[in-house]
């Protein structure tokens, strides 16, 4: 629970310190809806809420983080990617708290405890927010992995880019399920 706190913290930092104009996210639900056609075949736009628009970090992964002498984790690289020549640029900070669980493999319990953490510091219920940006980041995670994985080959740099690419196809997919078949883009995005 430490970790969720610190994690939590971390994400209501950027949302007070990174806002950003309102910015559009077209490009990223272009991008969401081309990798679910290519990637699983399933043909579905995804509408992305922007509540809170801000620089995102962008890499929320378990490496990007240090843990100090005193047992805290510590983010590195906290101003590099967020607006540089890859997705998401600015948007909502959804794009974090949904790459902060998927990353961290936030079983729900996790997920809720990181939510509800994240809006008592900063006041923004996210949650309603997050199925769509779940999907979204996985997306773009899927895609970015299989193009590294194209590129390395059969080596075991290329092989650990395909076991990420499964898991984040897994992701997804999940996703994908927890929708009825009669859900619409908008019910995606609720």
């Amino acid at each position: 629970r430490g970790i969720l706190i610190q994690l939590a913290q971390y994400c209501a930092f950027r949302a007070r310190q990174f806002a950003h104009e309102p910015a559009t996210v077209s490009a990223l639900e272009e991008m969401t809806r081309i990798n679910l056609e290519r990637a699983i075949g399933i043909s579905r736009s995804v509408a992305l809420p922007i509540e809170r628009p801000v620089i995102t970090d962008s890499r929320m992964m378990p490496h990007a983080w240090i843990r100090s002498v005193d047992g805290k984790i510590l983010k590195t690289n906290v101003s590099l990617h967020g607006d540089d020549h890859f997705f998401p640029g600015p948007c909502d900070i959804a794009w974090d708290m949904a790459g902060a669980i998927v990353e961290w493999q936030m079983p729900p319990s996790e997920t809720d405890f990181f939510c509800r953490a994240y809006q008592q510091l900063s006041g923004d219920e996210v949650r309603s927010r997050l199925p769509a940006y779940l999907l979204a980041y996985s997306m773009f995670r899927l895609g970015f992995c299989r193009m590294a994985e194209a590129a390395l080959g059969a080596g075991e740099e290329g092989a650990g880019f395909r076991r990420a690419s499964i898991r984040y196809e897994h992701v997804a997919r999940r996703q994908l399920r927890s929708r009825s078949p009669q859900s619409t883009a908008a019910q995606i995005s609720a």
